[in-house]
């Protein structure tokens, strides 16, 4: 862990960890109170599973805040939550494109900024209910869609003394990259395309 990484350089003693006693206990041996304690221990057992998620996060976090600066470097951080969620099947794109003048004569320099959501399902598709409109989503990459056609004509127009940057973050919103989305249009096994449909309630 990493944890383990920098405990050579804490100069504090860590205090003994205490055993911890099991307690047996006998109870009547009858049907009714072992049906009342398998349930009361399934429910013990979520709670403690519970607990222990929201420890172990908490712990997680402490980590990163505790360790040192030439420990937790930018690469190691990343590594390290690429460790808890493996990356999209579709990993996010930072697209630069820049127009220069020709002769390079540059008087003004310009950016155009254009989001690239290229669908967004309010995460676990909670977009739901009448009005959603969730199969319009795949409209959040219209800022992108715009910076790109200015991109295209400013490169056609050739304006002199100026010099443009398209930028565009381009990511989705989705649980899993590999997802079926509402509006995709897919091929069947027979060479028909189809177009997955959602009708909100269903």
């Amino acid at each position: 862990s990493l944890k383990k990484e920098y405990d050579d350089l804490n100069s504090k003693t860590l205090e003994a960890e205490k055993e911890v006693k099991l307690v047996q206990m006998k109870i009547q041996d009858t049907k009714a109170h072992l049906s009342k304690l398998q349930k009361d221990m399934d429910e013990l057992d979520k709670k403690l599973k519970y607990a222990s998620d929201v420890c172990t996060g908490v712990i997680f976090g402490k980590e990163l805040v505790n360790a040192p600066a030439n420990v937790l470097t930018l690469v190691y951080l990343r590594k390290r939550l690429q460790k808890l969620l493996p990356p999209s099947a579709n990993p996010p794109r930072f697209i630069h494109l820049c127009y220069k003048p020709p002769g390079g004569d540059v008087k003004r320099k310009l950016a155009i900024v254009g989001k690239g959501l290229t669908f967004d399902s309010g995460g676990y598709n909670i977009k739901t209910g009448p009005g959603c409109s969730i199969e319009l989503m795949k409209f959040d990459m219209g800022g992108a869609a715009a910076t790109f056609g200015a991109a295209k004509a400013i490169g056609q127009i050739k304006p002199p003394g100026v010099e443009v940057h398209f930028v565009v973050a381009a990511c989705e919103n989705m649980i899993s990259g590999t997802g079926m989305r509402p509006g995709d249009i897919v091929t069947a096994s027979n060479g028909k395309t189809i177009e997955i449909s959602w009708s909100c309630g269903n």
